[in-house]
């Protein structure tokens, strides 16, 4: 799924696709005009889903699944007790006809994409791109791996089959550094390490000339 992922994120079409989306995600820079995690989809829909175009169903899913993931507590409890998020990953899975790799773009990578167009947003329109592009590296809060070998961690040794949650988060936010944001140097890296960078890049600068 990853390798397939890859090759879709370097197609050669699909700068082309993102014409449209890359414009509207810039006006949005510029002005604050639209919304920020249907931005998000209209960016990353194509890149998994051909011809994908946002709906309200598709938007209310990934905002019913953005408040599980960042809520409070009590929000997350209410979504269990509830079941909001689990019927919108149902919703998002049958949008995608089943894909995962489009529920999770859809669902989960939409929410950190939808935070790096608000990042742009709030920088100033002197800044170099370099500059905004670093603080606009968004990456989960989390991401869990497993080992496949032995090794050695702060809090202690590490057996294979050990599950470690990563806060990458935290991490990007202390060095600004994409190849943190994407794992981008292990083996389990996001296939996007390429892609999220290009496409804000190109926002960016479509929204400093339009400035």
């Amino acid at each position: 799924m990853r390798t397939a992922l890859s090759a879709r994120l370097e197609a050669s079409g699909l700068d082309a696709a993102l014409s449209e989306p890359v414009r509207r995600a810039a006006v949005f820079v510029s002005t604050g005009e639209g919304k920020a995690l249907e931005l998000a989809q209209a960016l990353i829909g194509p890149a998994v889903i051909d011809g994908f175009a946002p709906t309200r169903d598709s938007v209310k899913a990934a905002e019913a699944i953005g408040r599980a993931l960042n809520g409070s507590f009590v929000t997350r409890l209410a979504d269990r007790l509830t079941g909001r998020s689990r019927a919108a990953l149902s919703n998002l899975h049958r949008i995608a006809q089943g894909d995962l790799t489009a529920v999770h773009g859809l669902g989960i990578a939409a929410q950190n994409m939808a935070a790096s167009l608000e990042a742009l947003r709030g920088m100033p329109r002197t800044a170099s791109a370099e500059a905004a592009l670093a603080r606009a590296m968004i990456a989960p809060r989390r991401v869990v791996r497993q080992g496949v070998a032995r090794g050695e961690s702060l809090s202690g040794p590490l057996r294979p089959g050990t599950i470690v949650m990563l806060r990458v988060g935290d991490a990007t936010r202390r060095t600004l550094d994409p190849r943190v944001a994407f794992l981008s140097e292990a083996w389990s890296g996001c296939p996007a390490h390429g892609f999220v960078p290009r496409v804000l890049r190109r926002v960016w600068d479509e929204a400093a000339g339009a400035s």
